[in-house]
This record gives structure tokens, C-alpha cells and sequence, in this order.
């Protein structure tokens, strides 16, 4: 994959990783979400394979970035889908694997999307830096025993700009 122009090819990577790990070879597979920030054109570019959609949150509204879903990397039906958002001086990026609303407390409850976005909306205002805070205090409600560890991989990025 080169890039021309300067542009790196993001649904042409997809598929080029899809078809190099493929699951037959491996015996694993992947999920992953990128992301190309251009903020010289206030763009970003999402191509998401088998995690939860990322969230922005830009002048005091959340948006899921619902790009159609290319489905986990391994098993040879990515099509390199990605979809590009207009983002603003102050938004939020955030992105997260499906380990964190995955996470079940005692009860078998999953944290879930739901949760997520409803934790974002109460705490729209705040630094990166508290925002994960939150969801440090999330995890732990719903894994409280110390005993029991994570399922899969826990995973949350956020980017501000």
C-alpha cells in the first residue's frame, strides 16, 4: 500500500489486513477500529472491524459514528467500508474495544452501549482526563470482586482536538 498524494488509502489497509491475518492461518482473528485525523480539513476517517462504533461528542451533542461495520478482521469478508465526520476544535474522539461493554458484574448485567454513551452525556464537559476516571469507576462497579478479571481486552482511547 503506498499512499498517493499523500493520502493513506484507509480501506485499502482494511482489506490488505483482513486478508494477511486470515483465521485458517492463525486460528485467531482480530477486531480493531482506525481512525485517520486530518486537522488541517477538520476531517476524521473511520473504518471499524467488529468493535463498538466511536463516539464524538462535539459542541455539546454525541454522535455515533455509525459506519457501516466491516465485521472482525481474520475471516476474509472485510470490504474496507470507512466513512469520513467533519470534527471541530474542541471535540471529543473516543474509541473503545467491545471488552469494555462487555464487562458483566455479578449479576451477568453488561455494561453495554447504553451505558457508555449515557456516561459521556453526564460528563460531556469534562477533561479527558476525568472522563476516564469515570470509566475507571464504571469498570469497577461492574467487576467489583478484585478476584475476577476482564474477559477480554479492555481498551479506551480518547482524543480531543
Amino acid at each position: 500500500i503506498s499512499p498517493e498524494d499523500g493520502v493513506f488509502p484507509l480501506a485499502d489497509f482494511m482489506k490488505m489486513l483482513d486478508a494477511s491475518f486470515l483465521f485458517e492461518r492463525f486460528e485467531t482473528y482480530m477486531t480493531a477500529s482506525f481512525v485517520i485525523l486530518d486537522t488541517m480539513n477538520g476531517e476524521v476517517e473511520v473504518s471499524n472491524a467488529g468493535n463498538p462504533h466511536p463516539l464524538l461528542l462535539q459542541q455539546g451533542v454525541i454522535q455515533v459514528l455509525d459506519s457501516e461495520n466491516n465485521g472482525a478482521i481474520g475471516f476474509g469478508i472485510v470490504e474496507g467500508i470507512t466513512r469520513k465526520y467533519r470534527i471541530h476544535e474542541g471535540s471529543k474522539l473516543l474509541l473503545f474495544t467491545d471488552g469494555i461493554i462487555d464487562v458483566r458484574d455479578s449479576n451477568g448485567s453488561r455494561i453495554g452501549e447504553g451505558t457508555v454513551i449515557d456516561l459521556l452525556k453526564s460528563e460531556k464537559d469534562s477533561a479527558l482526563g476525568e472522563l476516564f476516571s469515570r470509566f475507571r469507576g464504571l469498570l469497577k462497579k461492574h467487576l467489583p470482586d478484585t478476584s475476577r478479571s476482564f474477559e477480554d481486552d479492555i481498551t479506551l482511547v480518547g482524543i480531543q482536538f
